[in-house]
């Protein structure tokens, strides 16, 4: 076997490894996510944007819909949803009329901390149990994780 060959062997076992640790990931990731009934995953994440948003000011749907990496159309179903829920409200923009601003209601406001609070409480049992050490190796590897899916959605995009 040449060296060539090690090396590509030695990747795609590297490689079944590390779907292993990511099917094994999504049997425990649970365990970590906000047990919210009444929002979709990607509802909650669409709230967390907007209660980041400027004091109030909102976000135009076109914004939310780059933000999130989805059509303006399913960003439209998204925040459709958030109103229903009261977790959100569409106003005109005052600076150009023809556009429209979501921003995060009081009740939203109120579910996007409960929920992340209790997320970061069973986040915080995670710390504990990989140590500061540890954790900061994940920080770590995850953040590279979200390098690696960005170089992949640029060149897609090219």
């Amino acid at each position: 076997m040449t060296d060539a060959e090690r090396d590509r062997e030695s990747s795609l076992e590297l490689a079944d490894q590390i779907i292993d640790a990511f099917r094994r990931f999504q049997k425990t990731k649970a365990k970590f996510a906000p047990r919210d009934a009444l929002l979709r995953p990607s509802e909650r994440l669409m709230l967390m944007t907007l209660a980041s948003a400027q004091a109030g000011e909102g976000l135009r749907s076109s914004a939310l819909s780059a933000c999130h990496e989805v059509s303006p159309g399913a960003a439209t179903q998204l925040v459709d949803a958030l109103v229903k829920a009261g977790f959100a409200e569409r106003a005109t923009d005052p600076g150009d009329r023809r556009s429209v601003i979501v921003r995060i209601t009081p009740e939203g406001k109120k579910h996007q901390l409960e929920t992340y609070d209790e997320a970061r409480a069973a986040t915080g049992s995670l710390v504990e149990w990989l140590g500061e050490t540890d954790s900061r190796e994940l920080i770590r590897l995850l953040g590279r994780l979200g390098e690696y899916s960005a170089e992949g959605r640029k060149a897609n995009a090219g």
